[in-house]
């Protein structure tokens, strides 16, 4: 087995985390790449800065711990909890009464050795040489097993070492570190032991203060202190797992990527790649992951094939369509080639009856409970039965319910208000919110795309979810993660969606990367319900990725060599048992 593999082979036969290494020795490149519009073969061209520690998870990387000796973990040495010592004792941005927490502290290689901070941050404070954060956004929420997460900020004038700080209800986490400089300020990768520090700091919270303070090895402990924000972290790990679309950049051709949240050791794997002739991209899953259908070529429509996901076999010859939707059992899909809606078996592509021959429609999206499906409608379909990757406005979404085998009561949901485009909607895993983006421009990649949401029952107008999509960026695609966990007393769900926004510091926007953000249904009764969105932490930065649907479970093939896998897997063999696993 690879060394880079037994890590990940204990997360998904035995759910071990490893522990994870940090080192002090960067890499810092300037890339060229090529992102992807929906179901097409190239983007535009996008610079990005690439500043990179062996311990970052960005990279999918799982690397053993470089110190097993006294209390480091990872690599990254780290200072026991200890209720004696005063976790505030110093001025900051924290009032001197709050109550002395529990302290964890790591300290990343290459940083001077300190012991709770005092003999680099004793001084008084300056605001001169104060820091500021710059990612994530203030308010976010993530879930408890994201791995990776990054903090970005600028680090004030004249510093060079730097603390950086989750403060939650039962605990106090500190982080102390040099600057990993990237685009003009520095950027902390959260390792697996900080980030499981910090979300025990959140409980039973939900939330962490995130703060950072600066200061100079000639400073004399002066310091200058950024604004905290608040950091939440929801009660539940998320369940599920992510099959994107990651366009071809250069040589590297596009390819369908694979991340199965539900192992504590993830890390993203190629499922299916094309070729230079061959591009894949559009794709969809059914809901328990049993099949997933793979487009190739132009979408006019693509060249598409269904698939068994454990053995990774072809079940059905080719056919043509651009979007499609699956049965909650896997029997049955819902298929468009961008202009009119099939329905056919979701083994063999075969048209079945049920739906009216010639329903015009695209997008479409069936429910979990299985009683509806929705999906867009353009006011004036072309007469000529060319599949497209999209449509102009204006466009409605549409609902037809299911019942006895067959599609019927076809309604308009909801109705273009001044000539919009309505378009990729998608249930909540709930059945009881609609998501979708809005927009007037043509669907695919649209640059005005914003993320709007609205209960099935329609009690509430439509409301723009502009903490995770504000508006001077855009938002596409967004697909809901299966399960439903909880913030607190609050019930969350998440969903992802595809967007050229900064990422932080790491990458200016321009290039379509994959996002995630909470809902929070209980607030979206008054207000928005979303949250501020963050990176997905999994994905290659170099390269467009898009479409991330979502399975309740992975089935993976036993194994005993990686004989008995397909071409683009290998055998994870721990003790007796092994597992087929995608390659990078």
């Amino acid at each position: 087995m690879p060394a880079q593999w037994s890590s990940y082979a204990l997360g998904i036969v035995a759910g071990r985390t490893p522990r994870r290494a940090a080192t002090g020795v960067t890499r810092r490149a300037a890339y060229v790449v090529v992102a992807v519009l929906a179901c097409a073969c190239v983007d535009r061209n996008q610079t990005f800065n690439d500043v990179q520690s062996a311990g970052d998870t960005v990279g999918g990387d799982d690397l053993a711990p470089q110190d097993g000796t006294d209390n480091d973990v990872g690599g990254v040495d780290t200072i026991a909890p200890d209720t004696a010592r005063d976790a505030i004792a110093r001025p900051d941005t924290v009032p001197v009464d709050v109550p002395t927490l529990p302290l964890e502290e790591f300290v990343v290689p290459g940083t001077p050795a300190i012991t709770g901070g005092v003999d680099r941050f004793g001084g008084p404070a300056d605001p001169s040489r104060a820091p500021s954060i710059v990612y994530p956004t203030a308010d976010t929420i993530v879930p408890p097993n994201v791995r990776g997460l990054e903090v970005h900020f600028l680090p004030g004038t004249g510093n060079d070492l730097f603390e950086v700080s989750f403060r939650g209800g039962s605990s106090l986490v500190r982080i102390y570190t040099r600057c990993t400089p990237v685009g003009g300020g520095c950027i902390l990768t959260l390792t697996d032991p900080m980030f499981g520090a910090i979300v025990r700091a959140s409980r039973p919270g939900p939330t962490v203060r995130l703060m950072v303070r600066a200061t100079s090895d000639s400073a004399g402990g002066r310091f200058g202190a950024s604004r905290d924000q608040a950091l939440g972290v929801s009660d539940m790990d998320l369940s599920g797992a992510i099959y994107y679309w990651a366009a071809g950049a250069g040589t590297d051709p596009s390819a369908i990527i694979r991340y199965d949240w539900a192992v504590p050791t993830a890390r993203r794997e190629t499922f299916a790649r094309g070729d230079v002739i061959n591009c894949i991209g559009c794709h969809s899953v059914s809901r328990h992951g049993e099949r997933i259908t793979i487009g190739r070529g132009l979408p006019y429509p693509a060249t598409t094939r269904i698939y068994d996901v454990a053995t990774r076999a072809p079940t059905s010859p080719e056919f043509g369509t651009n979007y499609a939707t699956y049965s909650p059992d896997a029997t049955r899909m819902v298929i468009s080639d961008g202009n009119r809606l099939s329905y056919v078996d979701a083994t063999n592509g075969a048209a079945v009856p049920g739906l009216t021959a010639g329903t015009t429609g695209s997008q479409p999206d069936w429910s979990a409970d299985g009683l509806r499906l929705i999906f867009s409608r353009h006011n004036s379909v072309p007469p000529f039965m060319v599949g497209t990757g999209g449509h102009d406005p204006p466009s409605d979404l549409v609902v037809m319910d299911f019942t006895g085998g067959a599609f019927t009561n076809s309604r308009t949901f909801l109705a273009t208000a001044s000539g919009e485009n309505n378009y990729y909607p998608a249930f909540s895993p709930d059945n009881n919110w609609v998501i979708w983006n809005r927009g007037r421009m043509f669907t695919a990649a649209a640059t005005d795309a914003q993320l709007w949401i609205i209960p099935y029952d329609r009690m509430l107008p439509p409301r723009q979810m502009a903490a995770a999509s504000p508006m001077d960026t855009a938002s596409s695609w967004p697909k809901w993660a299966p399960a439903l966990t909880t913030y607190g007393a609050d019930p969350v769900m998440y969903f992802t969606f595809s967007s050229p926004r900064a990422y932080g510091l790491r990458r200016a926007a321009g290039m379509w990367q994959l996002w995630m953000a909470a809902f929070r249904p209980n607030v979206a009764r008054t207000g928005d319900g979303s949250a501020p969105a963050f990176w997905l932490p999994f994905q290659q930065a170099d390269r467009g990725n898009h479409i991330a649907q979502w399975t309740t479970d992975v089935p993976r093939r036993m194994c005993a060599t990686s004989m008995d896998c397909a071409p683009d897997e290998e055998c994870l063999v721990l003790i007796a048992s092994g597992r087929c696993v995608g390659r990078m």
